[in-house]
């Protein structure tokens, strides 16, 4: 019997390659840099931990475990992360000369 379940979990997984390529291959059409891309999902990542990071560390102060309080992740690496991508978005509204 198939299980749909497996469907569910690896689609995401098996389709972010085909849209990573496809990205690459319109950044590379409107003569950018295909390596753009790192820069977007380099700033997802951090803001991903990061999130992870205080929505765990929030719920262990809840239960009365408190993990090390780091004020790093509300100056460095949440703003770091959101510079990757607006980064990133920038790169639309930069003019480029197309010869």
């Amino acid at each position: 019997i198939f299980n749909f379940v497996d469907i569910r979990t690896y689609f995401p997984k098996i389709a972010l390659i085909p849209s990573v390529a496809l990205t690459v291959r319109r950044l590379h059409d409107a003569n950018y840099s295909g390596a753009w891309v790192l820069s977007m999902i380099f700033g997802i990542i951090i803001i991903s931990l990061s999130l992870l990071y205080l929505i765990l560390n929030a719920f262990a102060q809840s239960i009365g475990r408190s993990y090390i309080d780091t004020p790093y992740i509300y100056t460095i690496f949440l703003p770091l992360g959101c510079f990757f991508i607006l980064l990133t978005f920038s790169l639309c509204l930069l003019p480029r000369n197309n010869e």
